[in-house]
């Protein structure tokens, strides 16, 4: 059994773009919910001056995240389209090469665990 994989995407809001982005934000949390059980956490964050997006994804391995890329993936542009500049993507565990190489186009940085607990 593989290991979880997470991943943070924070992103500056194009001005007047927020709406846009929530109602985005809402259809693809809906498709993930009824289309990825492997998907362990969805979850999206504005900052109290709505200029942030924090997105907080966790996938039960990396199969499971790479299954999110592929339903997701398609729906992307028009997301992208409401940030400022390319999201940071920061992945944290044990991605496999696959799953590297599939992140490739937003040039995350990689954590390896090296300590904790989960409940």
């Amino acid at each position: 059994m593989s290991d979880p994989v997470t991943w943070t995407l924070d992103a500056d809001i194009k001005d007047g773009k927020l709406d846009t982005l929530v109602g985005l934000l809402a259809g693809a949390i809906e498709t993930v919910e009824g289309s990825e059980p492997t998907t362990l956490a969805y979850e999206f964050f504005v900052s109290e001056d709505q200029r942030t997006l924090l997105a907080m994804e966790r996938y039960s391995d990396s199969e499971a995240a790479l299954v999110h890329l592929r339903t997701m993936g398609p729906k992307l542009e028009p997301l992208m389209e409401c940030f400022e500049r390319a999201p940071t993507v920061r992945v944290y565990g044990d991605a496999s090469a696959e799953l590297r190489s599939a992140l490739t186009g937003f040039a995350p940085t990689y954590f390896r665990a090296v300590g904790g607990f989960r409940r």
